[in-house]
């Protein structure tokens, strides 16, 4: 049997060692028990010695399909642990979203708000665009500065911001606020660099 396991998690010796024994086939039961015992104690020291929890952002990026569906199962996942979501949507408004009909079993823990009024190549107005990107930017940052909520997902902000509706140093700006406090993550797209 061949050690699998993805480089960085091999980077700590102790932990590569004990996977390296693990995946060996001549354990013996007891010997197997020992090791996962052994991996159960460096994983709660590390755990013990870590930063405390403080916001985190992640930006999903890439060309085509696949950003929304992968922050739409993080809400998922959010909405099921209980947690209050906000999802803001830059571009979508002028029709409704399905995600928005589905999670609609959460409404006591969903904001969702769909704020753009379709793609910028049918709306052709950029004063428009511009209103409501900021607007939808306003409500972001009332979400990024609210601690009750867990999670905000701000879809399709990738676009805004390639679009020059808004500027990254204000963003970034707005997203300080977040990585200041404990227990908030922010999910956005990003395909284009600028956020890297």
């Amino acid at each position: 049997m061949t050690n699998d396991t993805p480089q960085e998690l091999n980077a700590d010796p102790e932990i590569g060692r004990l996977i390296d024994q693990v995946m060996s086939s001549s354990l013996t039961d007891e010997q197997y028990r020992k090791k996962m015992q052994r991996r159960k104690e460096v994983q709660d020291q590390r755990i013990a010695q870590a930063v405390p929890e403080k916001g985190l952002i992640i930006v999903n990026t890439g060309n085509g399909k696949g950003k929304t569906t992968a922050a739409l199962g993080m809400v998922l996942r959010s909405l099921g642990h209980g947690y209050k979501v906000a999802i803001v949507q830059f571009i979508k408004g002028s029709w409704e979203p399905s995600e928005k009909r589905v999670f609609g079993n959460w409404e006591d823990q969903l904001e969702f708000h769909a704020m753009g009024e379709g793609f910028t190549w049918e709306t052709q107005d950029r004063d428009r665009d511009l209103d409501k990107a900021s607007a939808a930017w306003q409500k972001s940052l009332e979400y990024i500065r609210n601690p009750d909520f867990h999670l905000v997902l701000l879809d399709e902000i990738n676009i805004a911001l390639k679009m020059s509706y808004l500027e990254v140093e204000d963003v970034l700006a707005g997203l300080a606020n977040l990585v200041k406090r404990e227990g908030q993550m922010l999910s956005m797209e990003n395909n284009f660099g600028n956020l890297d």
